[in-house]
């Protein structure tokens, strides 16, 4: 299994949203699960929440990097 996390440079003013409320968001985590990639937040505690994820499916990964880099 792959996997590989990013911490934020500074100090983040926003979160993400989760089943308990808002997550104080510090980086992203994200791993190979089966076909997709799931990515997760890292809690300002440092710890992955696996309250809220993205899954992008493996065969539009190329597509997905693609539009993050038009951004």
């Amino acid at each position: 299994m792959s996997a590989g996390a990013v911490t934020f440079k500074g100090k983040t003013e926003f979160g993400a949203w989760g089943r308990n409320g808002r997550i104080q968001q510090s980086g992203l985590f994200a791993t190979v699960l089966g076909d997709d990639i799931v990515i997760e937040p890292i809690t300002s505690r440092g710890i992955v929440s696996t309250a809220a994820s993205i899954r992008i499916p493996l065969t539009d990964r190329d597509a997905v990097i693609d539009l993050l880099k038009s951004l």
